[in-house]
């Protein structure tokens, strides 16, 4: 995710998808060594020491004091120089050996398909691997010879890729000397392509590294006319500080807090593809090798379970900090009210019945253990766990919003609590398991035995997971099309939320943390309801799919598609324990292999599991059938109080409606104060972002 610590981030989002809708300047990528590290590909300094451990070993003519002294100081196209001056056709080879094809990885397979959505697409690179070329073909390659060419077809509108220092398949073409690279800014018909580029349009570096800052050096002391980048502004997206950028050049950072690999650069380009840069063509990929998939868990995650009846979803307290004399109040929970609900019918018997018929293992927060136990009743339950149908996860930390002056509409802080026993210790598994679950008098043993067991299966995230999720949330609010999804105006900082913006903010909070937990535990889905499902597929660029699982246990329930399985069970409980028989079977072990095969994950993903078990495509009619008439028999060996008779199931995976609810009760809440407090609309925002109320907030919620 974007680095929500850096305010310039967000002014530099900002203006980027601007630049993009109003689409007078060109957006063009210059994608650097940091997109072909995704393939294993080294950056500059991993190449130079691989070839410095190759001279080292089989060159007599390489002195290890003149090579080291140029890597000392950080001269790689010196010490390229010295390399191909000593063997050159060592260097050749091993040039073309390191830089040879490779099978494409889950992040690069990420890449590409997110370029794909880019129409025309635009891309410059200094990378000499022919990755791109291949898994971009519908895009024109321009050769180093020929990126004259790039000024025509940008005013054409067609879409390249431009090789500005060679490929690995004319191995002499590429750069990486000193005299390669003075050579090349020398080219005038090469350094023309590039200011064209720079001051028509408005580059976005991907993959930002030490070659692509040594490159920019160059070309700006190149420049004898007029400033190389013109008049931007231009973007470089990276993650640290230790970066030196020309004034036009601003800095989009990302944080690496929940992946390493720099995928979090990939945001850009979602960011890009919402302002309508939408090509219908599948971009396809051409490599050796299928894409690596994640080992994944047939477990199927249900995060929000709420059984019929009514509940509270969020609470706020008020406390007086030890350091303070005034009272500070904190949120947590998702806040939901009748109004923001299409649907009334509680999913509970529904979710865990497709979870039951389609997956391996069901699991849910340990927080929902007295809710589950009272619904199904004790004997189901246990038989339920003693089937390792059901498993429970504790999370020790939850984020809410918390605000220093209880008082104010302002600044409200995203932050971890935890749960605590009465002596200020962390509360255990145990403890939370007994304050949910009290055994009944006389029956103590066997159901201490029974609490015991349910604990030693409890999985635990441990607290170094889930303290960064508040940053991570942050991050996301930086993105331009999320706070539109949230209601949440662009004048306002992630560090500063104001009131009507707190449940927006704290679902989006759950749904993150539900990606958390799944990518932590490798669980295949996720079931996500009151609207999280479309806020997921914008937070982690989830593609929409046709066929879900919930649509292969209602077949193989009832042999039609959307029946409302919490009716079918609750008016016919019995079929919960013919649907236990079934997991037994081999039909049932089938149908839940074919789902957890089909399931649309994607390991290069910020998450990998698929929201409310979408899948690729249909599951085989063969399964299914098999699976029904399996089934049928086992259900059928009880006589039947109830027929088989499906209710349409309305679930939120067809529209975006809970999402405008939302934003209508967030104004609707801006409203009120604005009443209450006499505030006009050419007044100041309460959100104290310094801007008009007309041109804050009240016109983001309004505009929905």
């Amino acid at each position: 995710m974007f680095d929500a610590k850096d305010t310039q981030t967000l002014y530099s989002l900002r203006e980027l998808q601007r630049i993009a809708a109003e689409n007078v300047r060109p957006v063009v990528l210059w994608v650097g060594a940091g997109a072909s590290k995704w393939l294993g590909y080294p950056l500059w300094n991993e190449l130079a020491e691989k070839f410095h451990k190759e001279y080292a070993q089989y060159e007599k003519a390489y002195d290890l004091i003149d090579g080291w002294r140029l890597l000392s100081a950080n001269d790689y196209p010196g010490f390229f120089s010295y390399c191909k001056t000593t063997d050159s056709q060592r260097y050749y080879r091993l040039l073309a050996k390191i830089f040879g094809a490779r099978a494409i990885s889950p992040v690069y397979r990420r890449f590409v398909s997110l370029l794909g959505q880019l129409n025309p697409l635009y891309l410059l690179t200094t990378n000499v691997d022919e990755s791109l070329e291949k898994t971009l073909p519908q895009a024109n390659t321009i050769q180093k010879p020929d990126v004259e060419r790039v000024a025509d077809l940008m005013e054409q509108r067609i879409s390249f890729v431009a090789k500005l220092h060679g490929f690995v398949g004319d191995i002499t073409s590429t750069v990486f000397t000193t005299e390669e690279y003075e050579a090349l800014v020398a080219d005038k018909n090469y350094l023309s392509a590039i200011e064209h580029v720079f001051s028509t349009g408005s580059v976005v570096f991907l993959g930002y590294s030490l070659s692509d800052q040594y490159v920019i050096g160059l070309l700006k002391r190149s420049s004898s006319k007029r400033p190389v980048f013109g008049a931007g502004p231009h973007f470089a997206l990276v993650s640290g500080e230790d970066v030196s950028l020309p004034d036009n050049i601003k800095s989009i950072k990302y944080s690496l807090l929940q992946h390493k690999d720099h995928r979090a650069a990939l945001q850009v380009l979602n960011a890009l593809a919402t302002v309508g840069q939408k090509s219908n063509i599948d971009i396809p990929i051409r490599q050796r090798e299928e894409a690596e998939k994640a080992e994944i868990r047939s477990g199927y995650y249900i995060s929000d379970f709420f059984p019929p009846g009514t509940w509270q979803s969020s609470q706020t307290a008020t406390f007086t900090p030890p350091t303070s004399s005034g009272d500070s109040s904190f949120t947590v929970g998702q806040g939901f009210v009748d109004a923001e609900l299409t649907v009334r019918t509680s999913p509970a018997m529904h979710d865990l019945t497709v979870g039951l018929v389609c997956f391996d293992e069901i699991y849910m927060p340990l927080f929902s253990l007295g809710m589950l136990h009272k619904f199904l009743g004790g004997d189901r339950f246990w038989n339920l766990h003693a089937a390792g149908a059901i498993r429970f996860i504790q999370l020790p930390r939850i984020v809410a919003m918390g605000y220093e002056n209880a008082s104010t509409v302002a600044n409200g802080r995203l932050m971890s609590i935890g749960w605590v026993s009465t002596d200020g210790t962390v509360r255990s598994t145990e403890e939370e398991i007994q304050r949910q679950i009290i055994p009944l008098k006389g029956h103590e043993k066997k159901a201490n035995r029974l609490l015991d067991d349910l604990a030693n299966k409890v999985l635990c995230l441990d607290e170094s997971v889930v303290l960064p999720i508040p940053d991570i949330v942050k991050g996301a609010l930086m993105h331009p099309d999320i706070r539109q999804t949230l209601g949440i105006s662009s004048a306002v900082l992630p560090e500063s939320i104001p009131r009507w913006n707190v449940f927006p903010a704290l679902r989006l909070a759950h749904v993150m943390t539900v990606g958390v937990v799944c990518q932590h535990f490798m669980f295949g889905a996720a079931k996500i309801g009151f609207g999280g499902q479309m806020l997921a597929g914008r937070v982690f660029a989830i593609a929409a799919t046709r066929d879900w699982a919930e649509e292969a246990a209602s077949y193989v329930l009832s042999q039609k598609f959307n029946t409302d399985l919490g009716s079918l069970v609750m008016n016919e409980p019995g079929i919960l324990d013919g649907i236990l028989r079934f997991r037994d079977t081999k039909a049932g072990a089938a149908l839940r292999e074919e789902i957890r095969e089909q399931l649309n994950t994607e390991a290069g993903s910020e998450f990998i599991a698929s929201v409310n078990a979408g899948l690729k495509r249909s599951i085989p009619a063969r399964i299914l059938q098999a699976a029904q008439d399996q089934l049928s028999g086992l259900l059928l060996a009880q006589p039947s109080k109830h027929p088989f008779t499906p209710a349409i199931w309305n679930n939120l995976q067809n529209s975006d409606s809970t999402l405008r609810l939302w934003r209508k009760r967030s104004h609707e809440m801006l409203l009120d104060h604005c009443k209450k407090h006499d505030i006009g609309p050419y007044d100041a925002c309460p959100c104290d972002s310094g801007e008009k109320l007309k041109f804050c907030c009240d016109e983001t919620l309004r505009s929905q």
